[in-house]
C-alpha cells in the first residue's frame, strides 16, 4: 500500500512515516502541496493516467493551501489520487471545515490521535484493496 502524507510539521511527519514504514507501508511525505503536478499548473488537468497513491493523509492547516483546498483542487482537476482514501489530520476544525471534509469523503483524525487508530483505519482499507492495482510510480511523477 502506498500512502502519501502531507503535513508542515516535520517532526509529526517523521513520526508517522517511521511508524507506517516499520509496518511495511510505502510512505511519501511532503511539507505542503506545492510539489504536486495538480498544484504546479492550476489551469491544466491532472497529467496522470492512474492514481499515484492508495491513501492520502493531509494536515488541514498548512502554508500556501489547506488540506481541504488541496483535496478540492485535486477533484476539480481530475486527479486520480483524489479517488483514494483520504484522511484529514487536524487539531482544530471549524464546523464548516468538518462538514466540507465529510462531503469530500474524508475520515477525520483529531490531533493528537492514537497511532494505532490510524493504523486500524489503514488496515481496514488494505483488506479491501486488490493486490494488482495499478499506481503511477512516484519516481516518474510529482503528484500525491
Amino acid at each position: 500500500m502506498r500512502i502519501f502524507l502531507m503535513d508542515d510539521d516535520s517532526e509529526f511527519r517523521n513520526i508517522i512515516t517511521i511508524f507506517l514504514e516499520m509496518r511495511g507501508y510505502e510512505v511519501t511525505s511532503a511539507a505542503d502541496p506545492t510539489f504536486c503536478a495538480v498544484y504546479d499548473k492550476p489551469d491544466q488537468p491532472c497529467p496522470l493516467d492512474a492514481p499515484c497513491t492508495d491513501i492520502l493523509l493531509t494536515d488541514q492547516n498548512m502554508p500556501k493551501m489547506t488540506g481541504l483546498e488541496f483535496i478540492q483542487t485535486q477533484q476539480k482537476r481530475g486527479c486520480k489520487g483524489s479517488r483514494s482514501y483520504k484522511a484529514l489530520l487536524s487539531a482544530n476544525l471549524s464546523d464548516a471545515e468538518q462538514q466540507l471534509a465529510t462531503e469530500l469523503g474524508c475520515t477525520i483524525f483529531r490531533k493528537p490521535f492514537r497511532l494505532y487508530s490510524l493504523l486500524a483505519w489503514i488496515e481496514s482499507i488494505e483488506s479491501r484493496h486488490a493486490p494488482g492495482r495499478a499506481l503511477v510510480d512516484f519516481a516518474d511523477q510529482r503528484c500525491p
